[in-house]
């Protein structure tokens, strides 16, 4: 939806998906000129192919997640009972053998993307069936629009299949935390790289 009300704004070179949590690392003169200089690149991270990450996708896309607008309710009684009853469904459908197909290959990566105008256009082609596509499936904003790219005529103008958080220019540390929160003793670290954002900062006031 965000990216259907920018387009209708206007044609962007790119569109940035942020998190409340992100802050640019870079002046916004450097990040224009980045995205000149590699105009029609697809800033886009991709899990690497591992049986890991493979398992993953599975368990969050073969069966139907129910009651997932109340996940994150506030009282923990209610949101033990959810999860309490979304456990007995994911099992109740493993016993009778419901498991989701689909009729084309499945990636997942960081949610966190910077996409051109052409690719932004052609993703809102695909809006009615990623919709029905995804629909109950689980954490389906880190799939489906790696799985439109994957599978899209601009599957080659992508950055870095090989470095998830590299190819989306976003400095998320989640070796250190979940993921670790940055402070001023990184900050040599954070702007001596390429990265152009960074996820959970926070500087103390001198």
């Amino acid at each position: 939806m965000l990216f259907e009300m920018a387009s209708n704004v206007n044609h962007y070179s790119y569109y940035h998906l942020l998190s409340g949590q992100d802050l640019p690392i870079k002046s916004q003169d450097y990040i224009h000129d980045f995205c000149d200089r590699l105009q029609g690149k697809q800033f886009v991270g991709f899990a690497p192919d591992t049986p890991k990450v493979y398992k993953e996708i599975e368990i969050k896309t073969r069966y139907y997640y129910l009651f997932q607008l109340h996940f994150r309710c506030k009282g923990i009684f209610t949101r033990y009972a959810v999860w309490s009853v979304q456990k007995i469904n994911i099992a109740l459908q493993k016993i009778i053998g419901i498991r989701r197909k689909y009729p084309f290959e499945l990636k997942k990566g960081c949610n966190w993307v910077s996409v051109t105008d052409d690719f932004v256009r052609y993703l809102l082609t695909k809006k009615r069936q990623i919709l029905q596509t995804f629909n109950h499936t689980f954490c389906s904003d880190e799939i489906f629009l790696q799985t439109v790219l994957w599978n899209s005529p601009y599957r080659n103008d992508i950055y870095d299949v090989n470095d998830e958080y590299g190819s989306c220019l976003r400095y998320i540390d989640w070796k250190r935390g979940k993921p670790y929160t940055f402070t001023m003793n990184d900050y040599a670290k954070l702007m001596g790289g390429e990265l152009l954002v960074c996820q959970e900062i926070f500087f103390r006031p001198l």
